[in-house]
């Protein structure tokens, strides 16, 4: 667990826009139509600061993949994750995060890579409170589908909680919402090698946004 929040500090920083500057063309959208969750890259390399690692999209559309590369021995570290501009779970209740999967490949799971990074806002004002993480290695149902849902899945978030699902996560946060100012993103902060792909960011209670 030592790395698992590495770079929750620059991630949270990083916001929508500078996600949005660096980002590799995927796609994207409103979340109003089907099949608009596609694949968005990050990583230290593309966003030009001291960090390392790369992600590469390898197939388009919206059950698409991406290549997460961060075991190139960069002294600063290194980071690379996918997210995508659908914002049809953002303002949603803290429940709809068990909407969220990813399918992976690669070397084994580490502690916190891959993973979920969830921001979520416990006061109502839309800015991100408290992030939890969905990792591969806590929440993996033993066929590389990384979910929520899965049974057994330990959810942990940075002020030192450690849950066991959606509904024990909701029960320390009544009220709480996935919050407007950062993505919901999947991440590798240590190093390996990891092919994502199926990542599903959820969709509104509607039914008819985001939706994978």
């Amino acid at each position: 667990m030592k790395r698992y929040i590495l770079f929750l500090g620059l991630i949270a920083a990083l916001g929508f826009g500078s996600l949005s500057v660096n980002a590799q063309n995927g796609g994207g959208g409103n979340g109003r139509m089907l099949g608009l969750n596609k694949l968005l890259c990050f990583s230290g390399t593309d966003d030009g600061g001291i960090y390392g690692g790369t992600c590469t999209i390898i197939r388009r559309g919206a059950m698409g993949s991406a290549l997460l590369e961060t075991n190139d021995g960069d002294p600063d570290g290194s980071y690379a994750g996918v997210y995508t501009n659908d914002r049809s779970i953002y303002g949603g209740p803290l429940s709809d995060i068990g909407m969220l999967s990813f399918r992976y490949t690669g070397d084994p799971a580490s502690a916190g890579s891959p993973r979920f990074s969830v921001p979520i806002d416990t006061d109502g004002d839309g800015d991100t409170d408290v992030w939890a993480f969905i990792s591969a290695f806590y929440c993996d149902n033993g066929s590389g589908k990384v979910s929520a849902n899965n049974t057994g899945c330990t959810i942990f978030t940075n002020d030192g909680g450690q849950y066991m699902g959606i509904s024990d996560l909701t029960a320390a946060y009544p009220g709480a919402t996935i919050a407007n100012d950062n993505y919901v993103f999947v991440i590798s902060d240590e190093p390996g090698t990891w092919t994502v792909s199926h990542v599903k960011f959820g969709h509104s209670n509607n039914g008819n946004g985001g939706r994978q």
